[in-house]
């Protein structure tokens, strides 16, 4: 037999932050609080010049960006071409600025955590989760990964909680408890005694994710928004017995009913949290329960599928960010698949920020369904379909997954009283109709528990792949 090999396992430095780190996160949290009272000219203002500085930088160092944008390093930020990740990934040891650094490196290291450690003992490494058929993978240097936790540390100031030396809460974070997952590294880096973290894995059982949190007694409870769901309904039926100051939901489309029944659990509201490996936070819940743009470090732009952008109020059919803060991996209009769209107003928020709202979230292009239409083609049926239907539905909590090109399948968690089986399916196959789907083959099975992906999160509709990412 030959020698067995033992497998990889990466070394390195956590990625806790330490008494230096620390003081530097307080510092620039309250830079980000001072910018919430800015006016719109002045974040105007300070959008130009850090896109310019940011450009600069990838220009400088990013031998990608130098052909790339090769002869409109002038131009608006409008003009330039868009970045897909299958491009960013193809080209990721030239797009990176840190010239050393390699793809093929960071993977092995990446494959070989355990637990939330350093690369080089200087670099935060992450990947995208890979469900949209692609996974991406990113490093932060010391001072991004400051500023992308100070953002996400926003959306508990912008809910209204204070947190430092003086004000210590306990946070419990139910997510993915993968060493590569954003919201493990994010949880790992701010454990201190300031605040303490719980990190649960949101795809343990709920009755042992339950005793964990009765146990610890969280303050501010973050979890996936289906996952929150699910904990709410454990509080009514009293098994779980926490008083949570607030609720984050996060990562999934927040559905109306799921916001409903936290609401009753605790008493409040849950804030909603708009995020992705890629750019940190791009928006949350202000005290209001309006969604604000982080516009003071990413740019969004709203657009359809030929990249023009939409009128306020209409659902885009993606997001071209770009992070200002962005240095390792330059991102200058990174295409997000995420259907979003602005609020048109008539006056702005209560809470005074000078940044623009959603209007709302509505999940992935890739979540949208392609069904037989009557006349051969394919149609398109958009998850707020299936939200329109079964929202209401006495249920609590429902998935719909695509199997073919004609036919798909209710998945249903929890019917209650008043529940029938033959309504929802004539009711959702009317609504398939009404799109010019062709007799849509409706099936419904009552399960458990909904599906989970490897990280955790619960996609309420999952679509059969239907197109190819382009360059």
């Amino acid at each position: 037999m030959g020698k067995r090999i033992a497998p990889f396992t990466a070394t390195g430095k956590s990625v806790a932050f330490s008494l230096v780190h620390l003081v530097r996160l307080l510092w620039i949290r309250r830079q980000l609080s001072k910018r919430d009272r800015w006016t719109r000219d002045a974040l105007r203002t300070h959008q130009g010049d850090a896109l310019r500085e940011m450009r600069a930088h990838a220009y400088a160092h990013s031998p990608f960006y130098q052909r790339f944008h090769a002869g409109l390093t002038d131009v608006p930020l409008h003009k330039l071409p868009v970045l897909t990740k299958k491009k960013l990934m193809e080209h990721w040891n030239d797009v990176v600025t840190d010239r050393s650094l390699t793809l093929e490196e960071l993977r092995t290291f990446i494959e070989g955590l355990d637990v939330p450690r350093l690369f080089r003992n200087e670099y935060v490494a992450a990947t995208t989760s890979g469900s949209t058929g692609l996974k991406g993978v990113f490093a932060f240097n010391r001072e991004e990964w400051l500023w992308g936790v100070a953002s996400h540390a926003r959306a508990t100031t912008w809910a209204g909680a204070r947190v430092g030396p003086l004000h210590r809460l306990r946070m419990a974070i139910v997510s993915s408890t993968k060493a590569w997952c954003k919201s493990l590294l994010v949880g790992a880096s701010v454990d201190t005694s300031i605040l303490p973290t719980l990190r649960l894995d949101s795809t343990e059982s709920l009755h042992v994710i339950v005793e964990r949190l009765n146990v610890f007694q969280p303050d501010i409870l973050v979890a996936y928004a289906e996952t929150a769901n699910a904990l709410a309904l454990k509080q009514l039926s009293h098994d779980l017995h926490i008083s949570p100051r607030m609720v984050f939901a996060s990562s999934e489309v927040f559905t109306a009913s799921a916001r409903k029944r936290i609401t009753a659990a605790w008493g409040s509201q849950p804030f909603n949290a708009y995020a992705a490996t890629e750019t940190a936070l791009i928006a949350a819940d202000c005290a209001h329960h309006r969604m604000h743009l982080a516009e003071d470090l990413i740019i969004a732009e709203i657009v359809d599928g030929e990249n023009n952008p939409v009128p306020i109020g209409t659902y885009g059919e993606k997001v071209l960010v770009t992070v200002l803060f962005s240095r390792t991996v330059p991102l200058i209009r990174y295409e997000l698949s995420d259907r979003v769209a602005l609020a048109d107003l008539p006056t702005p928020c209560e809470c005074g920020k000078p940044f623009a709202v959603l209007a709302g979230i509505q999940g992935r292009v890739e979540d949208t369904m392609f069904l037989q239409g009557d006349g051969g083609d394919p149609v398109a049926i958009t998850p707020d379909i299936f939200h329109d239907v079964l929202e209401p539905a006495p249920v609590d909590g429902w998935q719909v997954v695509q199997e073919n090109a004609t036919s798909i399948v209710a998945l249903i968690v929890g019917p209650q009283r008043g529940y029938d089986e033959r309504t929802l399916k004539e009711q959702v196959r009317l609504r398939l109709r009404e799109q010019g789907a062709h007799d849509p083959g409706v099936q419904v099975r009552i399960l458990e528990k909904l599906r989970q992906s490897l990280t955790g999160k619960t996609p309420l509709v999952q679509a059969l792949p239907h197109h190819t990412e382009q360059h």
